[in-house]
């Protein structure tokens, strides 16, 4: 997550006002557990979502609404919280 933000605000040159854990709301684990209860079968292979196939092409974790949607500082806090994020 830190390393996913960093990129974002480098690439938006957005300063950063918070630890990355602050501005997503919940601590690592909490945010591991909370992903995990999203976990579905693969569509088609039916394969099962755990964290030993997060890959660029297997599981990934992604916004529901895109950071790059952010015009306000109050839209930066509310798309990097935790509940803005879903296992794919």
């Amino acid at each position: 997550m830190r390393t996913r933000l960093r990129h974002f605000y480098k690439a938006k040159n957005i300063i950063k006002t918070k630890p990355a854990f602050a501005m997503v709301g919940c601590t690592p684990a909490f945010l591991k557990k909370y992903l995990e209860k999203q976990f579905y079968p693969h569509p088609k292979t039916n394969e099962k979502m755990t964290w030993k196939n997060h890959t660029f092409y297997g599981l990934h974790v992604d916004h529901r609404i895109p950071l790059s949607s952010v015009k306000t500082i109050i839209d930066k806090y509310k798309l990097c919280h935790y509940t803005n994020l879903q296992s794919m």
